[in-house]
């Protein structure tokens, strides 16, 4: 097929479920210091099914009090506001990889359990690396898919063949996306983010999530993710047309400023955090 069209862009976006915008702006509003519950509690409502996923989490076994919070409001004022931006996260991340994306041959477990390794892996490195905001690296995390998932849009409409078996490492799915749709999937989540008003640094990021010793901006945060995208190939969580991707990571731990007992540590505690929030989610 010939390259997408602007209009062919828009209406893949508009397709999308509105969940990755709501957890954006809330992130965004979370920088605000004079953020309150009622702020956060209206840029939930703005999605029905995240707010409920949302009050169920909050009354699972992990934050249950007397009693269970019987709106929205209480949840958030009962969770705090740190931890509702990672359950809202978690929450999203489960409802929208979850069909996966089958012109990749990717099943929506493999996908959403990459993302949640590689969000909180992001986290704990950013608190490691000491100068990243920890709140960007988990959103960069999770969303780090999602031009993919918009690519799977384009292709279910245009009646895309699935990607071919032998495109099995990641220059080859690149070269791929870009014959097949006239545009990469780490670009199209560029255009993304910027749609939904996400800062510019973020997207920059993922353009150089494979290879970010080749940035001009030298950006820590670029490091932070190619380490993350390794620690979740090294606990098997990673993703199978990325195998091949995290071959350098001694480059990108010197660009990041942290040593490989870093790592270790991040590997182990991210490990524990994936099994405790995977269960999380099936008992909500």
């Amino acid at each position: 097929m010939p390259g997408i069209t602007d209009a062919q862009f828009q209406a893949a976006a508009e397709r999308l479920p509105s969940t990755p915008l709501v957890f954006s702006r809330l992130g965004m509003a979370l920088h605000d210091p004079n953020v309150d519950v009622d702020d956060i509690s209206a840029i939930l409502k703005l999605d029905a099914a995240l707010s409920a996923r949302l009050l169920r989490l909050s009354n699972s076994a992990g934050f249950m009090a007397d009693e269970p919070a019987s709106d929205l409001t209480e949840a958030v004022q009962r969770v705090g506001f740190r931890e509702v931006f990672r359950l809202v996260g978690l929450a999203m991340s489960s409802q929208l990889y979850i069909q996966g994306l089958p012109v990749y041959g990717m099943a929506g477990t493999e996908l959403w359990e990459n993302s949640l390794a590689v969000a909180l892996a992001l986290e704990r490195l950013a608190l490691l690396a000491g100068d990243v905001d920890e709140r960007n690296a988990y959103t960069v995390g999770l969303l780090r898919p999602i031009g993919r998932l918009l690519i799977q849009r384009l292709a279910a409409t245009n009646g895309c063949a699935p990607l071919a078996a032998r495109k099995g490492t990641t220059s080859l799915v690149i070269q791929w996306e870009q014959q097949t749709f006239g545009l990469t999937s780490v670009e199209a989540a560029a255009r993304l983010f910027s749609l939904w008003g996400l800062p510019a640094d973020l997207a920059a990021t993922l353009g150089y999530q494979f290879r970010p010793w080749d940035d001009p901006a030298k950006s820590k945060l670029g490091a932070l993710v190619y380490l993350a995208g390794s620690i979740a190939e090294s606990l098997g969580k990673g993703l199978s047309i990325e195998h091949d991707a995290w071959g350098r990571a001694s480059e990108a731990l010197e660009q990041a400023g942290l040593v490989q007992a870093q790592i270790d540590s991040c590997a182990a505690s991210t490990a524990g955090a994936v099994a405790e929030l995977s269960k999380l989610v099936v008992a909500a």
